[in-house]
């Protein structure tokens, strides 16, 4: 199959996003980490307010710190793809 140019790209023969998530699915997972990142900020808060709960929440707070970076690179996928 031969390269078609790039000047001679349409909307009808132009390549398209197969993949297994859609944009749709990547904007709402970026959206759903984007509310996470917000309860980790909620919880570390809560964490340094009140001494006694810091210790519980500790762990929760750097595991949605790691999911806190997500959604960024998520929209941009869905930008992309889209």
């Amino acid at each position: 199959m031969a390269r078609i140019k790039l000047k001679e790209r349409t909307l009808e023969n132009d390549i398209k996003y197969g993949g297994i998530l859609s944009y749709r699915h990547l904007r709402i997972m970026g959206w759903l980490l984007l509310a996470i990142a917000q309860i980790s900020t909620i919880l570390a808060l809560e964490a340094k307010l009140n001494k006694n709960t810091a210790q519980a929440v500790e762990i929760w707070t750097t595991i949605l710190q790691y999911a806190a970076a997500l959604p960024l690179p998520l929209f941009f996928l869905a930008n992309f793809s889209h």
